[in-house]
């Protein structure tokens, strides 16, 4: 598989686990949404690998694709809290700042 297709791959799965993360609200069944939405890109990469010959394992299989697919929703998911969460939060303080200061 060349290399620029590969990346293409691994960009498609960080925008699809982007767009999952802000279109599933707030929920406990997040994670079984995930998980999901996993299983269903895996399947489609596993019928691609028995009935196509767009992708050859070379020591890989369903599983570690499966893996990797949760681990990037996942990793996305900590960087969205953390750089969101900081963005609102730097937002707050910044308002509160210029409410105190205008009204000196």
């Amino acid at each position: 598989m060349s290399l620029l297709l590969q990346y293409g791959i691994i960009v498609s799965v960080w925008i699809l686990s982007l767009l999952l993360i802000l279109i599933i609200p707030r929920q406990k069944r997040r994670l079984a949404m995930v998980a999901l939405f996993t299983t269903v890109l895996t399947i489609v990469e596993v019928l691609l690998v028995q009935y196509t010959d767009l992708i050859r394992y070379v020591r890989w299989n369903w599983f570690w694709s499966w893996a990797t697919i949760f681990l990037t929703f996942l990793i996305t998911r900590v960087f969205c809290v953390v750089y969101f969460g900081t963005m609102t939060r730097v937002e707050a303080a910044k308002k509160k700042n210029a409410a105190s200061t205008t009204r000196s």
